[in-house]
């Protein structure tokens, strides 16, 4: 894996920001990472995979420091961006803005195809960014009756899988993306 780093925002609000929720994002970040590489980064599940994920991985893989930025909202402005972006005007819990699309990933199968010396000056590469909404992740807890470290790791990990490629618009894309979500959390010892 190359080298991550997880961005938490925005910087102007970090001395509001709580210090555990940022701990929790950044180890689903990590976790969610490694288990998408465990799962599609080498062997036969590699070559099986879709050319956007191959892609993915060799990005994840690659010599370059990628980026992800995380933020955590509040109610009122969670709705502002789902009325956006996605034409829904109430508040969600989690919203994840790629910076590719599985096409775009695809290239970076062949990008990467070829080892060669990147250099050290080599411009980080953001895989985009993921937004928890707050409120909605502390309901969601106490309503599915466990605690909020679990439902924040979910979420995360959810948003990172999307802006990886993954969806959940099939039932064959929901069911990967829950065993994937449920292995991450599984390694951080979060786990059903």
């Amino acid at each position: 894996m190359g080298d991550l780093e997880v961005l938490y925002g925005p910087p102007e609000a970090e001395e509001d920001q709580d210090p555990l929720w940022r701990a929790w994002m950044e180890a689903a970040v990590r976790s969610g990472v490694q288990t998408v590489l465990e799962r599609y980064g080498n062997g036969a599940q590699a070559a099986a995979a879709p050319a956007w994920l191959q892609g993915a991985c060799r990005l994840l893989q690659g010599p370059g420091l990628l980026q992800v930025s995380l933020s955590v909202a509040g109610e009122k402005e969670m709705q502002a961006l789902n009325r956006a972006y996605r034409g829904v005007d109430a508040p969600t819990d989690v919203l994840s803005f790629p910076m590719f699309s599985r096409a775009e990933l695809e290239s970076w199968a062949a990008a990467f195809a070829q080892p060669e010396d990147h250099g050290a000056e080599a411009v980080p590469i953001s895989l985009g960014d993921v937004v928890v909404c707050q409120p909605v992740a502390v309901r969601q807890a106490e309503s599915y009756g466990h605690s909020l470290p679990r439902e924040v790791v979910f979420l995360t990990v959810h948003g990172l899988l999307h802006l990886l490629g993954f969806d959940h618009e099939d039932p064959g894309g929901e069911n990967e993306m829950f065993s994937l979500q449920e292995a991450a959390l599984a390694r951080l010892g979060l786990g059903r």
